[in-house]
């Protein structure tokens, strides 16, 4: 499938390797103008250079996620190289496997501040220039299969999912009036760099069991394959989304508050690919 994005202007963090620079990647192959985020402007340069090399239109821009300052900082210059904003896509993310009994504060603080403070921050940003174009617009979510299951050693990382989850059913309620959506991107665990860090000692043994499809591209590719779901389903009202690529399906959990001349009432939609 084929969504044109000519014209549309899209910011991606986390986009220097895995699931952020392969829809970094997807976005421009589709004709959107990429602003890059990365922690450095070096990192994001890399997958700049591989946008502009297939034909694309990319810029780089960095921020440390920890960083409120820095955070403002580099949501205005993606605005305002991008010449506006359409699509936001919330992917960078931190992952340190930690017991709770040996739990760090700063581990706690960072693993929050990169994986759910942060996405607040770019999406407030970013939601006013939104509205105030008065075109709509696509507030996107990287989250996991984390935010609805137990990891032994992941209580930062799936607690911060959980609440990024719960951030986006609120948001998609309170911006559809502006024809804007807000979705979450739930896959499960894909061979990314991150990944193969967080489970440096039984990677091999672990990533052998994972899907053959299970790699970043697959999942950025995944993503359109419900984009015209979202879109019909944005014309009838506002629409929450948990999407899941797992194990060769992709599983959509949704709660619509679809406007109708009545009034309104809820609808649950499960589609299966």
């Amino acid at each position: 499938m084929h969504i044109d994005l000519s014209d549309k202007r899209a910011l991606v963090t986390g986009g220097a390797s895995g699931i952020g620079a392969a829809i970094a990647e997807v976005f421009a192959d589709s004709g959107a103008h990429v602003a890059v985020h990365a922690r450095t402007l070096a990192k994001a340069e890399a997958t700049v250079e591989q946008i502009k090399a297939g034909g694309g239109q990319a810029f780089a821009v960095e921020a440390d996620l920890t960083d409120p300052a820095a955070i403002e900082a580099m949501c205005y210059a993606g605005v305002k190289g991008l010449g506006g904003i359409d699509i936001v896509m919330n992917n960078a993310g931190l992952y340190i496997p930690e017991a709770m009994v040996e739990s760090d504060i700063d581990t706690w603080r960072r693993t929050m501040a990169v994986n759910l403070e942060a996405p607040q921050l770019i999406t407030r940003i970013t939601l006013q220039t939104m509205i105030e174009q008065g075109t709509g617009g696509r507030q996107l979510y990287v989250s996991s299969v984390s935010a609805i299951m137990a990891e032994v050693l992941g209580s930062p990382y799936c607690a911060s999912k959980a609440g990024l989850n719960a951030l986006v059913r609120c948001l998609a309620v309170e911006v559809g009036q502006y024809g804007i959506t807000a979705n979450s991107i739930n896959p499960g665990w894909v061979d990314t760099p991150m990944a193969r860090k967080a489970f440096d000692d039984m990677k091999d043994e672990y990533l052998s069991l994972l899907p053959g499809d299970a790699k970043a591209r697959a999942v950025a590719d995944a993503v359109w394959t419900f984009e015209e779901f979202i879109a019909a389903e944005a014309e009838a009202g506002r629409f929450a989304l948990r999407f899941r690529p797992e194990a060769g399906r992709v599983l959509l959990h949704g709660h619509c508050h679809q406007k109708a001349l009545v009034g309104t009432g809820p609808s649950h939609r499960v589609l299966e690919l």
